[in-house]
């Protein structure tokens, strides 16, 4: 179908300003099932300004001059003598309905029916191998030591030591955090340290730590808000590198197939351990990034925008002028799909987005169609890249 271009920029007005959004008569408007759809069809695009270069811009004019030959409307587009930033958006949603045909996009749907959307689930294994799942159930357990279990029904992991002057208390027992691919997961540590599993990995920690050091084991991605203790060193460890902190926030990206560790520092300060023959350490601070290669040891250190590499943690995933191959990988893992590239020079066209992950699949699939660069096809799992 084709949306009247009165509704298009009465929604488009709308998010201009905010305070419409609440009026009665916007709520109102919002009951007609076709307005919802043009709604979230907006601001599904709004999120996600894609381009093939950092550097390409989009010809105002001559979008304009196509889309009028597509005679969605006789009508002129008032909203185009908005400011330059409100254009952009507004160009953008033009060349989106020029391009869209019909709800699609161009876009190929295959026939599996899989529900691909992100969500907040885990599995919880204790220390006697019991595996308890996380879902919207409240959980309260005890572990052997006696320290506390508790999920509530936002699916908010935590522990609670009741009694720190029993030395059995500190015992340790060790709890694992497994979470699946298109999931995520937070869990409050013993000592109030906030962790951010992400998908497809695996967090080992002790339910209330030693008196000496906090160390946790991880595989795969995991963001760390560590409660400060000068006098109590959080230590994170990797199958190559060890991140050793006093209280910082920072993250971690160690997939055992991957072929590069990542140590991305948001504030304080951390210590990077490298394991091996060529054993080192490496000191960070905010906005840097550590990256070892583990084929060829080869270490980098560099000045980064961390919400590239934290914005998961927010529900985005956030790419700045990234090859396209990069997108697909994140893509991929999220939602467990196979790539596949009838034309392989496309791995290296260069995208910008902001993408809500927790969006089904075919949505993303569909903003990143919109490139107009490339062709996404998914077939049950797989997506084919032409």
């Amino acid at each position: 179908m084709k949306w009247d271009i009165d509704d298009i920029e009465y929604v488009l007005n709308c998010i201009n300003s905010p305070d419409k959004l609440n009026s009665e008569e916007f709520l109102g408007w919002l009951e007609i099932g076709e307005h919802k759809k043009l709604f979230n069809f907006v601001l599904a695009y709004r999120e996600a300004f894609l381009r093939k270069e950092k550097s390409e811009t989009i010809n105002i004019d001559a979008e304009y001059i196509k889309f009028k030959q597509r005679n969605i409307s006789r009508k002129p587009l008032k909203f185009l003598q908005w400011s330059v930033a409100a254009a952009s958006v507004v160009v953008l949603f033009i060349w989106l309905l020029w391009n869209r045909g019909d709800a699609t996009i161009g876009f190929q749907v295959g026939d599996g029916g899989l529900s691909y959307t992100g969500q907040r689930m885990a599995e919880l294994v204790l220390a006697n191998g019991e595996c308890v799942e996380l879902n919207d159930n409240k959980v309260n357990l005890q572990e052997l030591n006696g320290t506390k279990i508790i999920v509530d029904t936002n699916r908010n992991l935590a522990y609670e030591v009741d009694d720190y002057n029993n030395e059995k208390a500190f015992e340790l027992v060790y709890n694992t955090l497994r979470v699946p691919a298109g999931a995520d997961y937070v869990v409050r540590l013993s000592d109030g340290t906030k962790v951010h599993l992400n998908c497809d990995s695996e967090l080992r920690y002790p339910v209330c730590f030693d008196k000496k050091e906090r160390k946790v084991f991880l595989m795969g991605e995991a963001y760390f808000e560590v409660e400060k203790s000068k006098e109590w060193p959080f230590v994170v460890v990797t199958d190559q590198m060890d991140v050793r902190v006093t209280g910082t926030v920072f993250n971690v990206q160690a997939y055992p197939l991957d072929a590069v560790l990542a140590a991305t520092l948001v504030e304080g300060g951390v210590a990077v351990k490298i394991k091996g023959e060529n054993e080192k350490e490496e000191c960070l601070v905010p906005s840097e990034q550590l990256r070892l290669n583990k084929i060829t040891g080869e270490i980098a250190i560099n000045n980064v925008d961390v919400d590239l590499y934290t914005g998961w943690t927010e529900g985005m995933f956030v790419f700045k002028n990234a090859r396209f191959e990069d997108v697909m990988n994140v893509l991929s893992r999220w939602y467990q799909v196979e790539v596949f590239y009838s034309d392989q020079h496309k791995k290296d066209l260069r995208v910008s987005a902001n993408l809500n992950r927790y969006d089904h699949i075919d949505a993303l699939l569909q903003i990143l169609n919109a490139m107009d660069k490339v062709c996404l096809e998914r077939k049950g799992n797989v997506v084919i890249i032409k």
